[in-house]
């Protein structure tokens, strides 16, 4: 970690920083990310967060620039960034998928109902 701090002030040139960041820094990261054990009180924390990352990654950007239409202050960029981890969140606990579920049984009731209305006629 200590190299990865110093690699910007070494007397480099880009070019050869990219090399040696990219042969000697991301290999050494790459090993411990691979080595590494979480500790088991941490593990519902980070499954958490695992599943809302993709929910959050693949909403988040309709969310912040539907926002962005409304303004550009510091308020508007909290509450988009508010809605769009408890959108994230709403989806990555499938909450979006019973309220689906809800809605087409309530529309089969409603369908059912309009035939049966139908049929007596």
């Amino acid at each position: 970690m200590i190299a990865l701090c110093a690699l910007p002030f070494m007397p480099l040139n880009m070019e050869q920083g990219d090399i040696l960041f990219t042969l000697l820094v991301l290999p050494a990261l790459f090993w411990l990310n691979c080595t590494a054990r979480v500790p088991a009180h941490n593990t519902p924390m980070l499954e958490r967060l695992g599943a809302l990352s993709f929910p959050l990654y693949t909403t988040h950007p309709a969310i912040l620039l539907t926002i962005s239409y409304l303004g550009e202050t510091r308020m508007m960029q909290a509450l988009a960034l508010a809605l769009a981890i408890a959108f994230a969140d709403l989806i990555g606990r499938g909450g979006l998928a019973r309220a689906a579920r809800f809605c087409a049984r309530a529309m089969g009731a409603w369908r059912d109902e309009q035939v049966g209305v139908l049929r007596r006629r």
